[in-house]
Order: structure tokens, then C-alpha cells, then sequence
């Protein structure tokens, strides 16, 4: 074999393989996270902002809607897969967990016009209390003996609420008001504050150190540089 050739070969060997992408299972939450009918098409402030850690760290993204539920069961199940979620104690070991995204208040909404005094956490427990099935939110609060009405998504969740078929609504406080306004009704009022947690990518637990790496130098520069304030999760 001519030798450029075997030089050639020998460079390509040692060269650092390209990074492979992630497959990030999204769940809808309107109008942060929108998906189109046909399933093929994601949009919002929420996938704005995974779009620019995408490019930051040099792994394309590929955005795969799914249930909430299902798609904590799929990331554990899938190579290469992850998606958003809080680091709670009892999913600590499920997932391989990224830097810290951004920090959210859990929260107990109530309707606008709701004078009720619901007392402090502890005393809420008592009220009819609303939750997506699946999420950190519904987990962490079940995990802690708290009795749930769940639903499939959070836009069934502010019409129960609405038309007071719950009192309270457990959630994370992003993308409420813009989805009240879509809904047409008026933006439900904080009644009380749970606790504040971070939002991390929830990774397969085999994920490449490699990937990760890049992931995380993604996260920490754009913190760094105040990117993360150009995305309206509201």
C-alpha cells in the first residue's frame, strides 16, 4: 500500500469521531412546546432554546413528541436519548443527569378570581389538587403522600380548573400565562409556592462522557453569556 495512502488511513483512525446527536422526547406543554398534528413538527420558546444548546454543543437534536409517562419509560430504554425534567431523589438513578438548565418554582395555581384561603403547603394537601400524569411534579408530590387528580396534559388541567373540577393545579410555573392566553381565559393566580427546583436534560444512563461533556459546556456558556435570557418561558 503506497504510504500517503497508509498516512491518510492512520490520520483518519485517530481523528475524534464526530459527535452523535440526541433524541430529545418532548412532551406538548402549549405554547412553550408545541406539536403539530401530524406529530412531525415541534415549536416553541422551550425547543428555541434546545435548538441553541443544539448548536452550542455541535449535537444535532432530533425532537420526538411523547406522553410524558411514556417518554420517562423510553429515555431508559433508549441510546443516545433524553429529556427535561426535574432531578428529584427518587428518579436520581434512572437517568445520566446534565448541569442544571433553569430553575422553576413548583407551584399550586388557583383559579384568578379565588378567594379561598388555602392555609400553607401542608394545608393544601386537603384540597381537590390537579397534575399531569407522568411529571416530576406529579411524581415528587405523590412520592410525598399527596393525593392527585392527574390528566393527560396541561391544557385539560386549566380547563378543570376553569370550570372548578379541582382547586388547586400542581405544576411547574413556566408557560402559564402564555398558555392561559391561547386558552382565552384569564391567567390563574399562585396560591401557594411548594418548593424551587432545576430543570436538567434526563439522559439514558449510558450516555457517552463525550456527548455529555459537550452538553454541559453548552449549558454553562450560555448561562455565562446571558443567552438564556432571550428565550420567554412565561
Amino acid at each position: 500500500m503506497p504510504r500517503p495512502l497508509i498516512k491518510l488511513i492512520a490520520a483518519l483512525a485517530s481523528a475524534p469521531a464526530a459527535a452523535a446527536g440526541l433524541t430529545i422526547l418532548v412532551s406538548p406543554q402549549p405554547p412553550i412546546i408545541e406539536v403539530s398534528a401530524d406529530q412531525q413538527h415541534v415549536s416553541g420558546a422551550a425547543i428555541d432554546l434546545m435548538r441553541a444548546l443544539s448548536q452550542r454543543a455541535g449535537l444535532p437534536f432530533k425532537f420526538t413528541p411523547y406522553p410524558t409517562a411514556r417518554a420517562v419509560l423510553l429515555v431508559q430504554q433508549t441510546p443516545d436519548a433524553c429529556l427535561t425534567a426535574a432531578r428529584f431523589p427518587e428518579r436520581e438513578t434512572l437517568f445520566r443527569w446534565s448541569e442544571p438548565v433553569i430553575r422553576l418554582r413548583l407551584v399550586l395555581l388557583a383559579r384568578h378570581d379565588e378567594t379561598r384561603d388555602f392555609g400553607g403547603v401542608e394545608q393544601a394537601r386537603q384540597f381537590h389538587i390537579g397534575a399531569v400524569r407522568g411529571t416530576a411534579v406529579a411524581s415528587r408530590l405523590k412520592q410525598q403522600g399527596w393525593t392527585l387528580d392527574e390528566s393527560a396534559d396541561a391544557e385539560t388541567n386549566l380547563r378543570k380548573l376553569q370550570l372548578g373540577r379541582i382547586d388547586l393545579l400542581a405544576t411547574l410555573d413556566v408557560g402559564i400565562q402564555s398558555l392561559a392566553d391561547k386558552m382565552k381565559m384569564a391567567t390563574p393566580r399562585v396560591a401557594l409556592v411548594v418548593n424551587e427546583t432545576d430543570i436538567y436534560f434526563a439522559c439514558h444512563p449510558q450516555l457517552s462522557d463525550d456527548v455529555m461533556q459537550r452538553l454541559n459546556r453548552a449549558i454553562l456558556a450560555m448561562k455565562a453569556d446571558g443567552s438564556f435570557k432571550a428565550f420567554n418561558l412565561k
